[in-house]
């Protein structure tokens, strides 16, 4: 099983939660510029949720390297 799996699953999530609400600030009845700043809001703390797993995941892979356990991969 690869390592990353659970961050692609994620990245996957955090793109539907980006369509959804991008859909729905479209039928809210806000300015334009504060749809705007909502959805910059929340692609920028998706994208950083995403960024902060995959460097926590990549970080438990260097240590399980060091200490010898391979790739950190379970293997069946």
């Amino acid at each position: 099983m690869d390592a990353l799996n659970s961050v692609k699953l994620e990245l996957g999530l955090a793109v539907l939660l980006c369509i959804t609400v991008a859909l729905v600030l479209a039928v809210l009845p806000l300015a334009r510029w504060l749809e705007f700043v909502l959805l910059v809001a929340f692609t920028m703390a998706a994208a950083g949720w995403v960024m902060l797993r995959t460097r926590r995941v990549l970080q438990r892979l260097a240590v399980a390297r060091e200490a010898g356990g391979g790739d950190g991969a379970q293997q069946e």
